[in-house]
């Protein structure tokens, strides 16, 4: 696919979106090949308690604060603890505490030096 995704591209009169979370991977030709680049930066501290109050309303707005100032997210990452809040909720048949959905955040990404395996050179 990715072979013939650049000449689809080139020869197609439609609109395609892409996103991607790994800008740095991409290589120079693959890049031109886009005419208009969005960023969407994660979102600042205030914005993110927001967004926490807004996915897990049984938190209070200090604890939101909390999450905002220690993880920096962004919101599909917010999402993914959001969801697995609705299954602790499933499983438990009551919300996680504070300390559990911190939990939830310390293990949503890999840390970066033990875990991660590196492909290609």
């Amino acid at each position: 696919f990715f072979q013939t995704f650049p000449r689809y591209i080139l020869r197609s009169e439609k609109y395609i979106n892409n996103t991607t979370n790994l800008v740095k991977n991409m290589d120079e030709a693959f890049e031109r090949r886009f005419l208009y680049k969005v960023q969407f930066k994660k979102p600042k501290k205030e914005n993110a308690a927001k967004i926490w109050h807004h996915k897990l309303s049984f938190l209070n707005e200090k604890e939101c604060l909390e999450l905002a100032s220690q993880f920096e997210f962004s919101g599909g990452e917010m999402e993914n603890i959001a969801r697995k809040c609705v299954m602790y909720k499933i499983l438990h048949e009551k919300n996680p505490n504070f300390e559990e959905v911190h939990s939830l955040c310390i293990n949503e990404k890999w840390d970066t030096d033990r875990n991660r395996v590196k492909i290609g050179f």
